[in-house]
């Protein structure tokens, strides 16, 4: 990953943002760096879903899921020396999702109303995960799973269509 990094840095610090946002490598980092989160994001739905089906008396089973949450791509994106916000530019699409729920999905708009780019509900979302892993070390499961899934099927949903794109 440190090489992908090194020619888009150099662009950036010797030429500026504009440059480096019209640049072939801004392009070709933004879409390995979102091809990876979708691909983290999707691993995660899938435990969720899996958290979503216990009992409520399934608790060790839940901290265990929970526990394997995976936020290493997302941590690694947000500690490059290249801002997240230069590489996850595009606006937030709030259609692209089916979500059976209605209740909930009512609800879940709600929540992200003022999100207006991707970025912006790619960190709600993991910020969601890092609040839900330290909830479940400590024994609580008071987190609302779906909620989570719903931003990363979002996120997700809207990766793609921007990927396709290209």
């Amino acid at each position: 990953m440190i090489d992908l990094l090194l020619e888009p840095a150099k662009i950036l610090l010797s030429k500026g943002v504009e440059k480096f946002l019209k640049s072939e490598e801004q392009k070709n980092l933004s879409l390995a760096i979102t091809d990876a989160l979708k691909r983290e994001m999707r691993f995660n739905i899938a435990i969720l879903k899996e958290v979503a089906k216990l009992e409520s008396d399934e608790d060790d089973t839940r901290s265990a899921l929970m526990a394997s949450l995976k936020t290493q791509v997302f941590d690694s994106a947000n500690t490059n020396p290249i801002p997240l916000s230069l590489l996850i530019t595009q606006p937030l699409d709030k259609t692209q999702i089916h979500w059976s729920d209605e209740g909930n999905c009512e609800r879940f708009i709600k929540y992200i109303e003022k999100d207006t780019t991707l970025l912006e509900l790619i960190e709600r979302a993991y910020y969601r995960i890092y609040i839900g892993k330290t909830l479940a070390k400590c024994g609580k499961h008071n987190i609302d799973h779906d909620y989570i899934q719903y931003m990363l099927a979002l996120a997700n949903n809207n990766i793609l269509s921007i990927n396709t794109e290209k």
